[in-house]
Order: C-alpha cells, then sequence, then structure tokens
C-alpha cells in the first residue's frame, strides 16, 4: 500500500497548486478589472462634474464591485488554498489529471474508486498496488501551469499605462480632483472656471512701510478685461501690463493683509500678505561733551551721525529704536553690537582721531537692516604759532626791542624767553613774559633788558610759546634763534679807542678842508671888493661855495657828536683827568660856534641874490673870521683829543701788561 500513499500525497500537492494557480490568476484579475472600473469611476466624475447624489452612487458602486471582485478573485482562493472551505475532490482531480495526461486516463479515477470498495480481497489489494506503481512516475503537478495565469498581465498592463500617460502629460490633477470630489461627495464642488488666478510673485511677503507691487496672470481659455483685489472691506482695480498679466501696488503696510482677487464673478481663494516688521533707528541724537580747556559749551545734534568735533572731544549716541534686537555700530576694524533697554541704545567714547563708521540693525527675521555711514571728522589742535621782529637801538646796538605776535587755535598758555650760553646749551633759563591767555596777543621785551649776563659770553636765546592744550601736554612752538654777546671792559675800551682814532683822522681831515675854504672865501671877498657889481655868475659860486660849507658844518657837528658819545661810554672806573673835562668844554663850545656858522651860511643862502653889495661884503667878512675862529678851536680841539687818545692807549696797555 505504500505506492497507494505516495499517490495520495502527490494528488494533494496537485490541488494545492491548482489553488495558487487560481490565487495568481484572481491577483492579476482584480488588479486589472479593478483599476479599469476606478478609471472608469474618476472619467466620469472629471468630465460630468457630478451632483452629491451622483457621486454617493459612483463611490459606493464602486466600493461594492471592487468588494465582489476582492472576495471572487482573491479570498476565495485563499480560503481554499487553506483548506477553510470546501476544495476540489479526488476524483475531480483525478479527472483533470487523465485529461492532461493520456496515459493516465481513468486509471487514477479506478485507483481511488478501487480503494473505496466494500470487498476487499486479497486480488483487489494487488490490483491497487499494480495500479499506484504505474502511475508514481507521472508527474501530477505539471497539470498546472502558472503560465496559463500571466497570460492575463496584459489586461493588468492596460490601466497601468493609462497611469503612467497622465502623471507624465502633467495632468495628474485628473486623478487626485476627481478622486476628491467622488471621495468627499457630500461636500458641494463647483465646476472649473474658464480661467483661474496665478501669482506671480515668489513670496507674499514684504517688509513693514515698503510698497509691494502684486502681479498676477490669468490662466485659461477666457482673459478678462478687468480684475479687482479686496480686502479691508474695500475693492480696487489691479492694472494690466498686457493682456492676462495684471499688477497691484499695495502702499507701505504696516501689518497683514488678508485678500482675495477676483474678475467676471469669478473669485480666488483668500491669499495673506505677511508684513515683516523691520528693525528701525528712529532717532539720532550725538551729545557732545568738549574737553575743558577749549571752553566751548557742550553741544548736541538730531538727525545726523556726520560731525566735525575737537580733538578729545567725548560723544556719546543716543539711538531710538523700534523692533530691533540688536544695533550694529560698525567701526573699520570692529563691530560693537548694542542691546537695546526700552527701545533706547546708548553708546560713548572720547575721539582722538577721524574715522567712518556705520549704523544698522537686526531682529529675528531681518539682520543687518539697511546700513547708513557716517563720518566723524576731527580738528587737531593745532600748535601755537609765534611771529617775532627785533629792532636794535639806534645809540647803543647791545639793546634790541622785540615786538610780537602769538596765536593758537583755542587760547595762549604762557611765554617765556629762553636763553643759554652757546657752548652750553644743557642751562637753560627761562623768563616768564606776561600775556594774555586769549587765541591772539602782543607782546612787547626789551633785551637783555635786567638779564643778569657774563660779558665776553656768546648767549644764544629764542622765545616760546605754549597753548591750552591739556591733553598733548601743552604744545609748544619756539621762534627763530638769535645771539647776544656783552662785550667785555677791554673790547669796549678797543672800541672806543677806535672811534676816536678814526674821529682824529676826519679832524685832520676837516682841518685842511677849512684851510681849503677859507682860501676860496678870501678870493671870493676880494673879487667882491674888487669889482662894482656882483654879477650872476659871481653869485653862483657864492651859492655853491655856501652848499659846501653847509655840508663841511655838518660833518664837523656829526664828528664832534661821536666824540662826545665815546666820552660818555668811557668806564666810569677810569680815573677822570683834567684834559678831559677841558675836551668836553670844548666839544660843547665848538658845537655851539658850529650851530652859530650854520645859521649865518643859512642866511647868506637865503638873501645872496637880494642884498646890497656891501651887505654882502660885511655877511662874507663875518664869515671869514668865524671861520678862522673855528679853525683854530679845531686845532686845540684836534690837539687834545691826541693828548686823551694817547693817554687811553697807554692806559690800556698798562692794564693788559699788569
Amino acid at each position: 500500500m505504500e505506492n497507494y500513499w505516495k499517490v495520495k500525497v502527490k494528488l494533494s500537492t496537485f490541488i494545492s497548486k491548482y489553488y495558487k494557480n487560481k490565487l495568481l490568476k484572481g491577483i492579476i484579475l482584480f488588479t486589472a478589472v479593478g483599476l479599469l472600473y476606478f478609471i472608469l469611476i474618476l472619467s466620469i466624475e472629471h468630465f460630468f462634474w457630478l451632483n452629491t447624489t451622483g457621486r454617493k452612487v459612483l463611490f459606493w458602486l464602486f466600493l461594492i464591485i471592487e468588494t465582489g471582485l476582492l472576495i471572487y478573485f482573491i479570498i476565495i482562493p485563499l480560503s481554499k488554498l487553506f483548506r477553510l472551505s470546501r476544495v476540489l475532490s479526488e476524483e475531480d482531480a483525478s479527472r483533470i489529471i487523465g485529461k492532461h495526461f493520456p496515459e493516465v486516463k481513468d486509471k487514477l479515477l479506478n485507483l481511488l474508486q478501487l480503494k473505496n470498495s466494500e470487498n476487499r480481497s486479497d486480488l483487489l489489494l494487488a490490483g491497487i498496488d499494480q495500479k499506484a506503481r504505474e502511475l508514481n512516475p507521472i508527474p501530477f503537478n505539471s497539470a498546472i501551469n502558472f503560465k496559463s495565469s500571466l497570460r492575463y498581465l496584459k489586461w493588468a498592463a492596460f490601466p497601468v499605462i493609462i497611469f503612467l500617460a497622465v502623471i507624465l502629460s502633467g495632468n495628474f490633477s485628473f486623478f487626485y480632483d476627481s478622486y476628491g470630489r467622488v471621495v468627499n461627495y457630500n461636500l458641494e464642488f463647483k465646476p472649473p472656471a474658464a480661467f483661474y488666478f496665478q501669482i506671480e510673485n515668489p513670496n507674499l511677503e514684504v517688509h513693514e512701510n515698503r510698497d509691494y507691487t502684486l502681479i498676477v496672470k490669468t490662466i485659461g481659455e477666457l482673459r478678462p478685461e478687468r480684475v479687482s483685489v479686496n480686502y479691508n472691506n474695500e475693492s480696487y482695480l489691479l492694472k494690466q501690463k498686457k493682456p492676462g498679466v495684471f499688477e497691484y501696488t499695495f502702499k507701505r503696510p504696516q501689518e497683514d493683509i488678508e485678500f482675495r482677487l477676483s474678475a467676471n464673478g469669478i473669485s480666488s481663494a483668500f491669499y495673506k500678505l505677511d508684513v515683516i516688521n523691520v528693525p528701525s533707528l528712529i532717532n539720532l541724537e550725538m551729545i557732545f561733551d568738549y574737553p575743558d580747556y577749549i571752553g566751548k559749551k557742550d553741544e548736541s545734534i538730531s538727525g545726523t551721525g556726520n560731525a566735525r568735533i575737537p580733538e578729545g572731544t567725548q560723544v556719546s549716541w543716543k539711538i531710538k529704536t523700534r523692533g530691533t534686537e540688536k544695533v550694529h555700530f560698525t567701526l573699520p576694524d570692529t563691530v560693537i553690537n548694542l542691546q537695546p533697554e526700552s527701545g533706547m541704545v546708548t553708546h560713548q567714547a572720547r575721539l582722538f582721531s577721524s574715522f567712518y563708521y556705520s549704523l544698522s540693525s537686526s531682529n529675528a527675521k531681518i539682520r543687518n537692516f539697511e546700513p547708513v555711514s557716517y563720518k566723524i571728522e576731527i580738528i587737531k589742535d593745532r600748535f601755537p604759532d609765534i611771529e617775532v621782529i627785533k629792532k636794535t637801538d639806534s645809540i647803543d646796538n647791545g639793546i634790541s626791542y622785540f615786538s610780537g605776535k602769538v596765536s593758537d587755535d583755542y587760547a595762549v598758555n604762557k611765554l617765556e624767553l629762553v636763553y643759554y650760553p652757546e657752548n652750553n646749551k644743557d642751562s637753560l633759563q627761562r623768563v616768564s613774559i606776561p600775556v594774555s591767555r586769549e587765541s591772539f596777543a602782543n607782546f612787547l621785551f626789551t633785551f637783555p633788558g635786567s638779564l643778569n649776563l657774563e660779558r665776553g659770553v656768546n648767549y644764544l636765546y629764542y622765545f616760546q610759546v605754549f597753548d591750552n592744550d591739556v591733553l598733548n601736554g601743552f604744545k609748544s612752538s619756539r621762534s627763530e634763534v638769535f645771539g647776544f654777546r656783552k662785550r667785555s671792559i677791554e673790547e669796549i675800551e678797543e672800541k672806543k679807542l677806535l672811534q676816536q682814532g678814526q674821529s682824529i683822522q676826519n679832524f685832520d681831515k676837516s682841518l685842511k678842508e677849512m684851510e681849503h675854504s677859507e682860501e676860496e672865501l678870501k678870493e671870493l671877498f676880494q673879487k667882491q671888493k674888487e669889482s662894482k657889481t656882483f654879477d650872476y655868475n659871481e653869485r653862483r659860486k657864492l651859492k655853491a661855495f655856501l652848499e659846501r660849507q653847509k655840508q663841511q658844518q655838518e660833518i664837523m657837528m656829526n664828528y664832534s657828536e661821536k666824540l662826545k658819545e665815546s666820552l660818555k661810554k668811557e668806564n666810569k672806573e677810569l680815573e677822570e683827568k683834567s684834559y678831559k673835562k677841558e675836551l668836553r668844554n670844548r666839544l660843547g663850545r665848538n658845537e655851539k660856534r658850529l650851530e652859530e656858522n650854520e645859521a649865518l651860511i643859512e642866511e647868506l643862502k637865503e638873501y645872496s641874490e637880494k642884498i646890497s653889495r656891501e651887505e654882502l661884503g660885511d655877511k662874507l667878512e663875518e664869515l671869514s673870521k668865524r671861520n678862522r675862529s673855528q679853525q683854530r678851536n679845531m686845532e686845540q680841539l684836534l690837539e687834545l683829543t691826541k693828548r686823551y687818545y694817547v693817554e687811553e692807549k697807554n692806559q690800556k696797555l698798562a692794564r693788559e701788561l699788569e
């Protein structure tokens, strides 16, 4: 009976494969029929836009049919495969196998009938075993071919191709929109309009208080000529730029705007224009705390960040903000982030050099909004100016008079005379010169004045002015450097002797000229006596003589004054000699006579054309007498001067030898 049981196992395997093939066929047909029916339902809704009742019928009809197909093609084969319901009997399976294998025919069916017979004899059992042995080599499973079911795939491929074609064409809404309306059959849906609105802007966002231009395009067979935008319970017409393209500008919105578009009775969905609050710098105020030394009252400005201020000014920035989380104070080499407190930002710094900077603001949505650049220009404190004019005393060239001007951009602090020996620059001596502490001041100074300077030492000196710039340590400027030497006693005497020697030579020369003038005067006097008339030529000669005589008198007066001055400058320590007194007296009398002669000469020059011949002769005679007297006086004065000069040289040599 072993062969019989092998046949039974093979027969059971055949029945399982039979239902597997049924399940494969059912899956393919369910997919194909279901998809085709699904496409049919969606197509009906897409083209006919059914009402709620029609869409309800389509929806439930779809569910019922799809459920029936699922039961028939999939659930029933599955239940039979897993022996959950009545399956194919062995006799029916034997008939199917017998039809497929000609050599089997009714053998398998007979085998089962013999096994089920009630008369069991050895002969019957031997017959069953023989028939089972004959059927064992036959592969019952070959009677089932899965390929017979796969040929139904062409029906499933057809709806799949339809799906792909619609998707690739970009008209996916054919499925999506129709499906949504069928599923939501209780909702009302309107058929699509002849056109729809399409917003061309990349986004619906605008910064606060900024104009926003909305660009709208109408898509469809119909192109409306007028499009309106509706918001805040008001309607406004859009401006048509070209057929089917419109625009509208929202003027400086400050809060979000909900709007919708409408044209030809067709309205769009609601849109929302998001207004982004921008970080704003409402007001900028700068307060200037000037350095005390410049004497300028503190100031403030508003509305600008530019300024031109003195060096060392402390600047305070006060910035009023709105919607701002940070204010960025950007310098050339750094960025200072300032946090507003109660909408106000403050920052301060003392400034010494010019620079550029910018201010910008940020919040959670906007960074570095609208940076604005400014410039702070620093006015450097200038060095003070000094201008000095030097004049030497006309009588004593050892005394110098200085007049000067000092100035500064704010105020002069002090003025000093600085002097030192030329060979010792470290021994600076300073003398304060009174000067008014103003922007401009004048001063006068006499050098050396009361300064205690050593004789015979070369000194250098200059004037130095200081400004009131406390921050930079009181800057100073100096004049040119002057030189001075206070002559020693020996140098004074040497110069005096030199002057005296020159005076003696000049006196000697003047005496010779006086002798020549006397001869010329005698000749004129003689001609005047001998001639009965004093013609024009003679008078011209007289006038020329008088002019020369006057010049000679002036020269003599000058020599006399120089010699007199030399006597005054003599060292007071020297002994007063009797001949020195006599020389001084002679010089006095000589000057008086020179003045008298000069007056007579002036008189002759003035009246030489008018006076008579006799009066002219008297005047010439008087002049001749005075000249002779003057000549004798000059000879005596010259002799005294020579004696004085020799004596002075002897004393100088004696002192040098000592």
